[in-house]
């Protein structure tokens, strides 16, 4: 059989209508929860292949879910800018590393090379002789 719903509240805005915050909230963990299945995605964690998606919170329990993944949706955020932040610094030192590796070579050999002139007749006393 067929089934119609009738609006009983036709002079009401969509956006007015009770529901309306709750589907956004429902929504606003929707997307936290793609966020973090990207994460694990992202860091290749294994996911148990027996795992077993659960059976719908009620809504009081709704209201510590969405404080707990907006906690963890932080936490993650901040832990990524400062792995980020983190690796940019190791390649920056990593750089100035072999910068100064590279400069402490060319130093040796232009120091080897002049102590070897010094050490000897100067290059003038035996252009004459």
């Amino acid at each position: 059989g067929a089934v119609q719903f009738a609006d009983l509240n036709e002079g009401v805005n969509a956006f007015s209508r009770n529901y309306v915050s709750e589907i956004r909230r429902s929504e606003e963990m929707e997307r936290r929860l793609r966020f973090f299945a990207g994460e694990i995605e992202r860091e290749k964690l294994p996911v148990p292949a027996d795992y077993n998606v659960p059976q719908a919170p009620n809504p009081k329990d709704l209201i510590d879910l969405e404080a707990t993944l907006e906690q963890l949706e932080g936490e993650t955020r901040q832990i990524n800018a400062n792995q980020e932040a983190l690796l940019r610094n190791f390649y920056e030192l990593k750089e100035l590393k072999h910068v100064l590796n590279s400069a402490n070579a060319f130093f040796s050999s232009g120091c080897s090379n002049t102590a070897g002139r010094t050490a000897g007749a100067p290059s003038s006393a035996v252009r004459r002789g």
